[in-house]
């Protein structure tokens, strides 16, 4: 078991202050649901017996340990089809899957671990790994977070993986979209935890590690840092900022949350900023708890407004903003989810799953072996539509039938992997978009793509209706667009000059690349 571990790993993917697209309240309600693929049809199941017969054979029967640890999805050979990597804890051994939806026209898998060469003693699971473009040659790779002796790889254009010969040994990993960034201007990829910095060195090809904090744990804020340095006392415990306007005032706050694994001692704080950037702690005034720890700040509601989910504490769940500065407690089925605390911080996945502009919720209970998703019917009420069993860092969500719809993949008891693909009826408009920048960023990762109502990008204090960082795993940007068939948009490409490149008045189409020298086209 990896002590370590703390899982946020998508918690504080801020979801941005969302609107409904114009129209949409106008068209017929899409209806949220899902069919369950079985193993037997995807051929998952036949991938996942065979693996742990493998490893019974290798470790042997009274030795075995065999613990699922980690989902994650990506094309790892540019097909146009969804991947899957599968790992198990503390051992080494995983999975690459190859999609076959291009060449069958169906969702299914084929085990190329082998022919990859990855063979069974690579990537340990502790996180799930990273995927980005290392050594900017176009295809993805593999950074393995864990003190496995192969735990990187370069991808060599879809053939095989070769080691790095680097491994970072078991770190506590940051929001995966947020720790994948360049740190030191020189165009590669770089990454971080919250106490040292691996730097891509492309004449060695390989990282560099060394001491380093980012800026807020670093020097926390006056108003809670002796309340930090408490909490660092506890062992596990980590603490995590979002900066966000909390109170409409159009100043930045700052929400801060920690959280310790197994011990579940926590906290949330909510710090208001005046104009002189002065913060105080305003959290049980707003009425936020202060223990719990918050995992989602993105609105919910579709107001514009930022909302809360509140991990564990005595007052756990879904915390609406009235855009006044006070938040009330939403009961209900995700409020009730959230409250059952389990050695670990819950974790939560926004995605436009039905595509009229309001974002649904895929939510995890990581040690509780329980993942859900929650359709958004508006208002604050979320309403169950499914519910499974689950392992550690089980959830992958992409669009895996290509279809348009985003699916959801949950790994699962019975060493299971269930793919739910989307059969939402009547869902409204959507947009896949893709940054692009020159290599070695091929992928525009740390490029901010916020998408506004058609005619709404230029008028004071316009806010986006959907802002999303790009995704290392280069996986696009989904956005739901109701019955809305125009949008603006606007990119922030960066570098040591962030770039903003904006769009007005685009069409709604599948797919659009939006590339830093100001193009915005389809796919070839």
């Amino acid at each position: 078991m990896t002590s370590r571990l703390i899982i946020f790993a998508s918690a504080w993917a801020f979801a941005a202050l969302a609107f409904v697209p114009s129209g949409a309240r106008e068209r017929t309600a899409p209806k949220l649901a899902f069919k369950a693929l079985p193993g037997e049809e995807t051929g998952l199941k036949a991938i996942m017996e065979q693996w742990k017969a493998d490893e019974i054979k290798r470790q042997g029967k009274d030795k075995l340990s065999w613990w699922p640890w980690g989902l994650v999805a990506f094309d790892y050979d540019n097909d146009g089809c969804l991947d899957l990597i599968l790992q198990q804890h503390a051992t080494p051994g995983c999975l690459v899957l190859r999609g076959q939806v291009k060449d069958k026209g169906k969702v299914g898998f084929v085990n190329v671990t082998e022919e990859l060469g990855l063979g069974d003693a690579a990537l340990t699971g502790a996180f799930r790994p990273r995927i980005w473009d290392i050594d900017g040659d176009g295809t993805l790779d593999i950074v393995g977070l864990s003190a496995s002796a192969n735990a990187c790889f370069f991808n060599q254009q879809g053939k095989k993986f070769v080691p790095l010969k680097f491994s970072p040994g078991t770190i506590y990993s940051l929001e995966p979209r947020n720790d994948v960034v360049d740190l030191n201007d020189d165009g590669y990829l770089d990454f971080h935890s919250e106490d040292a910095k691996f730097l891509y060195d492309p004449k060695a090809r390989t990282f560099q590690r060394s001491a380093y904090q980012p800026p807020r744990h670093a020097k926390p804020p006056e108003a809670i840092a002796a309340l930090v340095e408490e909490k660092k006392k506890t062992r596990f415990f980590h603490v995590h900022y979002v900066e966000v306007d909390l109170n409409g005032d159009g100043i930045a706050d700052l929400i801060a949350g920690g959280f310790a694994s197994y011990s579940r001692d926590s906290f949330t704080r909510a710090l208001i900023s005046d104009k002189a950037g002065k913060l105080s702690d305003q959290t049980a005034a707003m009425g936020l708890p202060l223990d719990g720890t918050p995992i989602l700040v993105a609105d919910l509601t579709g107001d514009g407004l930022p909302d809360i989910l509140i991990s564990g504490g005595a007052r756990a769940g879904l915390y609406r903003n009235d855009g006044k500065g006070k938040f009330t407690l939403r009961e209900g089925e995700v409020t009730s989810f959230l409250a059952k605390q389990g050695p670990y911080a819950h974790t939560a996945f926004p995605a436009h799953l039905k595509n009229d502009g309001n974002v649904d919720l895929v939510l995890c209970n990581p040690r509780g072996g329980q993942s859900e998703i929650y359709e958004n019917l508006g208002g604050g009420n979320f309403k169950r539509v499914v519910q499974a069993g689950s392992w550690e860092e089980p959830v992958a969500i992409g669009d895996f039938n290509n279809d348009g719809l985003l699916d959801v993949a949950i790994g699962g008891p019975k060493d299971s992997v269930t793919i739910y693909v989307n059969q939402t009826t009547n869902p409204g408009n959507s947009c896949q978009i893709f940054p692009r920048m020159d290599k070695p960023n091929l992928y525009a990762v740390g490029a901010r793509v916020e998408v506004f109502r058609a005619g709404e990008l230029d008028k004071p204090g316009a806010r986006p209706f959907w802002s999303e960082k790009a995704h290392p795993d280069a996986t696009p940007v989904h956005v739901g667009l109701g019955s809305a068939t125009h949008f603006d948009l606007r990119v922030t490409f960066p570098g040591k000059e962030p770039k903003s490149v904006t769009h007005k008045n685009v069409e709604a189409r599948k797919k659009l690349i939006a590339s830093s020298d100001g193009r915005l086209e389809a796919p070839k």
